[in-house]
């Protein structure tokens, strides 16, 4: 009798102590690394990155990186002739995004609330060979080179569910806010058959915008906790 007691203390110590190693390994994956994949399809190159560090099981910092990138090219043919000239339009705009997120984890459900700070840099430029953008024009180039910036405040919610150890999935929408800017730009011609100036250079105006957006409709994220 005194041998099984002994027997069964000793199991009990045993799935206590993996128990508690197991919910010590659960605890000490701190960081997470995930991207996100839209629903809608879209023609812009838009990869998305997101590390979180967890300084306690309910709290999490975050910092989000984003690229787009568009770039498009059409012909500008010349009337009654077999010349080709060509507009290229160049995009691209980076994102930093620094926030905090407040879990509620149920077992391998983990819902959360947050905020952002974003910040953006990018371009707008545009490249015509032979053509002033509407007209076939033989001896015509121009460029346009435009910088923006942005600022934004984004809040959220979204869920996280574990698949597999630290593998998970989920979804997240949020509002933001966004204060937009077009710097002040340039727009550079060069024309080869002027018989005085054969280049000019014109200001293009600032621009600015402030706009409040519903975002990540659609949006499924992945990720991999350790």
């Amino acid at each position: 009798m005194k041998r099984t007691i002994a027997k069964i203390a000793t199991l009990l110590l045993i799935i206590t102590g993996v128990t508690s190693i197991s919910a010590q390994e659960e605890n000490e994956k701190k960081i997470s690394l995930e991207t996100q994949f839209a629903l809608i399809n879209t023609t812009t190159i838009n990869p998305n990155l997101k590390f979180r560090y967890f300084f306690s099981e309910q709290n999490a910092l975050r910092i989000g990186l984003n690229f787009e990138y568009f770039d498009q090219t059409q012909e500008v043919l010349e009337l009654d002739g077999e010349g080709v000239g060509t507009i290229q339009s160049v995009s691209a705009n980076n994102v930093i995004a620094l926030g905090f997120e407040r879990h509620k984890k149920n077992n391998k459900i983990s819902p959360y609330l947050g905020g952002v700070l974003k910040f953006g840099f990018g371009k707008q430029n545009e490249f015509g060979s032979r053509t002033d953008s509407l007209v076939f024009i033989n001896d015509f180039n121009y460029k346009t080179e435009v910088a923006t910036g942005s600022f934004g405040l984004h809040l959220f919610t979204g869920v996280d569910i574990t698949i597999y150890e630290g593998l998970f999935i989920g979804t997240e929408i949020g509002y933001q806010f966004t204060s937009a800017k077009n710097k002040r730009g340039a727009y550079n011609t060069t024309d080869a058959s002027s018989t005085t100036n054969s280049s000019t250079t014109t200001a293009i105006p600032e621009y600015k915008t402030k706009s409040f957006s519903l975002i990540n409709m659609g949006i499924i994220r992945i990720g991999w906790r350790f």
